[in-house]
């Protein structure tokens, strides 16, 4: 992060601190592998993340979300999987069309599908592990400038975002 960043700035990566106040505010757990009924119904073998080698996965165009995905179980061992799919999308929402679509598996962030896993239209096919592309400290921060002054605007903002991200579970 360079320069005047206004009130408040929300990066989905870990942030230079320099002058600023940080705080990791979003779950650990920030990605899923959401999958229609209709494609696991379609495709049994789909039991422990290995199996995704053999499947068209739909990717992310960003270069660490089109080859591997890392999966972590719950004793900590992580293990890479290789992927391979024919659908190659820059857009998060497109993504999620084609897993709501039974198109294949996919690897999208909680907060866009959750509502999805809730409703039955995905399922969370390895809900025991956790996944990502890049590392397991992904999260989203909120910085704001290290102001003796902090305007109300800007405070009322940050407590908002702390109580409705201390939901998000």
């Amino acid at each position: 992060m360079t320069g005047n960043i206004g009130d408040v700035y929300l990066p989905c990566h870990d942030p230079d601190h320099g002058k600023t106040i940080s705080i990791k505010f979003y779950p650990p757990k920030l990605f899923k592998q959401p999958l229609s009924p209709a494609y696991l119904e379609r495709e049994k073998y789909l039991h422990v993340p290995d199996d995704l080698r053999v499947h068209k996965c739909l990717l992310f165009t960003l270069p660490n979300f089109r080859s591997r995905w890392l999966f972590r179980d719950s004793n900590g061992t992580v293990s890479e999987v290789p992927i391979e799919g024919d659908i190659v999308i820059s857009n998060a929402l497109g993504l999620r069309d084609c897993a709501l679509a039974g198109m294949g598996p996919a690897l999208l962030a909680n907060w866009l599908i959750d509502e999805d896993i809730a409703q039955g239209k995905l399922i969370d096919l390895f809900a025991n592990y956790h996944v990502t592309a890049t590392d397991f400290e992904t999260a989203a921060w909120l910085l704001y400038p290290s102001k003796t002054y902090l305007p109300n605007k800007v405070r009322v903002m940050i407590n908002f975002l702390k109580r409705k991200c201390s939901d998000c579970k």
